[in-house]
């Protein structure tokens, strides 16, 4: 079966291809899940065979404000600047496609099971623990290349896992944290090695 998320996406790839869209247009065809997708997005560019550099802190916030914009049900408002602005089509075309592939990769698995983690306000609430750990490492300038792939594909596993209600992805990102944190923990143990053996 189809993911409804990965239905949703299509249908924006197709408006693009029609018309250039605003920011506005986009929160609006999204929707109430735009907090998530938006999340979605901002993980994206660093799961790219060549991650852009210098955008993991910006990028780490922007994950922080929208993770809790979606707890309290805050909409989304962008400046009125902003939210008229035309997205480029070929920076659109490329999230809407790398979101896509995930999906499609994620899809034989996806099911909606495991209702508790979506109305369980312990749940909705570690969720949100989850992510915004997964964003400080995000953020962190660590001296490892491709580092920020891990700790972004565990948030993407995450809110992928909400989007379609499946407890099991969500539990999946939950392990995928706790191997994120001990990678990071062993690395910092490793420089802090490194630079006193130095010092």
């Amino acid at each position: 079966m189809k993911s409804q998320f990965l239905k949703s996406l299509q249908y924006l790839e197709l408006q693009a291809k029609e018309k250039p869209l605003r920011w506005k247009d986009v929160l609006e065809a999204l929707g109430d899940r735009s907090h998530l997708i938006l999340i979605l997005f901002l993980t994206l560019p660093f799961l790219q065979p060549v991650p852009l550099p210098g955008l993991s802190t910006l990028f780490a916030g922007a994950i922080i404000f929208l993770v809790f914009l979606n707890f309290f049900g805050k909409p989304v408002k962008l400046p009125q600047k902003w939210s008229q602005k035309l997205i480029s089509q070929g920076l659109l075309g490329n999230l809407l496609k790398a979101a896509e592939k995930i999906l499609k990769f994620l899809e034989r698995f996806l099911k909606a099971r495991w209702p508790i983690f979506f109305q369980s306000i312990f749940f909705k609430g570690f969720n949100v623990l989850v992510i915004c750990i997964q964003a400080l490492l995000l953020a962190l300038p660590w001296p490892v290349p491709f580092s920020n792939k891990i700790p972004a594909f565990t948030i993407a596993v995450l809110v992928i896992g909400e989007l379609e209600e499946d407890g099991l992805l969500v539990v999946t990102s939950y392990l995928l944290s706790i191997l994120s944190i001990a990678f990071f923990a062993g690395l910092g143990l490793t420089l802090k090695s490194g630079w006193n053996y130095i010092g």
